[in-house]
Order: C-alpha cells, then structure tokens, then sequence
C-alpha cells in the first residue's frame, strides 16, 4: 500500500502499524512535525508472519542535499 499523506497522518499510520495506542499530539510535538518528517520523506514497513508490522529498511535511500535531507528522525518515529 501507498500513502501520500502530510506528516501528522505519517505519525498517525507509524503509531498505529507499530501497535501503539492512540493519542492527542501536544501543539510543541505538531509545530516541530515537518521537522520530524521533512517533505518527501519514505517510511516503510512489512508486514511480518504474526500479522505485525515492523519498520523496515529504507524503502528508498535518502535525498541529501545541501542542509536538507528527506531522511525521517526514527528515534521520534518509535517514540
């Protein structure tokens, strides 16, 4: 499946994909969003055995160019 969504939909999908419980985003966490994941950025996951998904390798490497990078914070990605 494909999703072009903006990125608090993007932060919506990975929360619910790694099974973690929904929650109301802190105005702090939506203004710095696009920082977290920048336009154009990829985020995969597969779909395991047991019906769960994991993140996955870069689905598509990053572009990086100049100070900008399309590259997710995983670490605000898992949070």
């Amino acid at each position: 499946m494909l999703f072009v969504v903006h990125s608090l939909t993007v932060d919506a999908l990975c929360r619910f994909l790694q099974g973690k419980p929904a929650k109301d985003v802190p105005r702090h966490e939506m203004d710095q969003m696009g920082r977290q994941y920048p336009y154009c950025t990829v985020v995969g996951f597969e779909e395991l055995t047991n019906k769960t998904w994991r993140l996955g390798a870069t689905a598509l490497p990053p572009v990086t160019y100049l100070e900008f990078s399309n590259r997710p914070n995983t670490d605000f990605l898992t949070r």
